[in-house]
């Protein structure tokens, strides 16, 4: 059914009250009923490297809450490096992790802010 693959699916979710906004390259749903999220890299270097990136972790997370904040779970996110034409699924991080990372996120924009 193309009913469940969406291209450059964009979204908004409030997380801990911070609205996250994002654009999913490619979402779509496994037969087994889990929905998958690729993100498409093109940066030179190889998956591995890309999937141990934590900012880039970070972001697919983020997409990966947001996209269960919707309705569509589980949600598992994955890498694609266009460079070496590799897939890698990441793990899904604890909510201690994650809700720590996006303190420290916001606290840096906030430090940034102009004014």
């Amino acid at each position: 059914e193309m009913s469940d693959v969406f291209r450059e699916y964009a979204f908004t979710v409030s997380i801990a009250g911070i609205p996250l906004t994002g654009r999913i390259d490619l979402l779509f749903r496994k037969p087994e009923g889990t929905w998958m999220i690729i993100d498409y890299k093109s940066d030179a270097i190889t998956a591995l490297t890309l999937s141990q990136k934590e900012s880039y972790q970070f972001q697919l997370e983020s997409y990966r809450r947001a996209i269960e904040i919707l309705g569509m779970n589980p949600a598992r996110s994955a890498l694609y490096s266009v460079s070496d034409k590799k897939l890698i699924e990441l793990d899904p991080w604890p909510d201690e992790k994650y809700y720590s990372f996006l303190t420290t996120c916001v606290e840096q924009i906030n430090v940034h802010k102009p004014g």
